[in-house]
């Protein structure tokens, strides 16, 4: 999948407004997903999205119960293809009444594909990164190389290998210093359900909006059942609204030192 591909799916598929009910709720007519709230033991993140009149996404805010007042701001931006090009994140703090620009990020296409993306925190270059992309002749993301921006040093990239079915089976991380402790092997099994982020994958992906570290449920075809890294596990449940569209996704984590649960619920109107 093509970010090109997720954005028009965005626009005609996923994001199509068709309930004459305002109200916000986990069950259909809506099918324009407007929130999603996170949930994992006492901490609870909500996601709330924002559209144009042509309900094309322009951007998302990040609250969590446990920093009051605070509040993510993130605002999409696009050419003229509608290629979604840079993103902008101000944290707004009610209390003090201050507003900070946390991260700046624009994305650069070659033959329609996403290929590199420049982030830059608080506006400083000097401590900006970057990502570049590989794909394989299905469209899939199979390398993302991180560099530091100001010098050009690599310091580790991600690579993915894909079943038949185009599914992660299994996802490395690899750093620039192998002894550093850094790197990260996940394997990944599936069921033959498809993928609950097929319409919204690769752009939660590319941006990290949420999930992130989960590129087995973001990227894959199909819906992901188990990851392993390690001792650690993750054990995915899906639920489903009846017009089709994901209601929660419960992910149950279990390693030697413990385990927690993170639901997430999916909002529409």
């Amino acid at each position: 999948m093509t970010i090109n591909r997720v954005l028009l799916c965005l626009l005609s598929v996923f994001l199509v407004l068709t309930a004459c009910n305002k109200d916000i709720q986990p069950n259909p007519p809506g099918t324009l997903l407007k929130k999603i709230v996170i949930a994992a033991g006492d901490s609870i993140t909500d996601v709330n999205f924002n559209y144009d009149a042509d309900k094309r996404l322009t951007g998302h805010t990040i609250t969590n119960n446990r920093n009051i007042g605070v509040r993510w701001e993130t605002v999409f931006g696009y050419d003229n293809q509608n290629n979604l090009v840079f993103l902008r994140t101000v944290q707004h703090n009610d209390q003090t009444k201050d507003s900070v620009t946390t991260e700046i990020d624009s994305l650069f296409y070659q033959n329609t594909r996403l290929v590199l993306k420049v982030g830059y925190s608080y506006g400083n270059v000097s401590v900006g990164t970057g990502h570049k992309y590989a794909y394989n002749s299905f469209g899939n993301v199979i390398a993302d190389s991180s560099f530091f921006w100001s010098n050009q040093s690599f310091y580790g990239f991600t690579r993915f290998t894909y079943d038949a079915n185009e599914n992660i089976i299994q996802w490395e991380y690899i750093p620039k210093n192998p002894s550093s402790g850094l790197s990260r092997t996940v394997t990944a099994t599936y069921n033959n359900t498809l993928n609950a982020f097929a319409k919204l994958g690769d752009l939660i992906y590319f941006t990290s909006i949420f999930f992130q570290g989960e590129a087995p449920l973001l990227l894959s075809k199909y819906n992901v059942t188990k990851t392993l890294e390690g001792a650690v596990s993750k054990s995915y449940a899906y639920d489903y609204n009846s017009n089709g569209s994901i209601r929660t996704i419960t992910i149950t984590v279990a390693g030697s030192t413990g385990g927690f649960t993170l639901v997430s619920t999916f909002y529409y109107e």
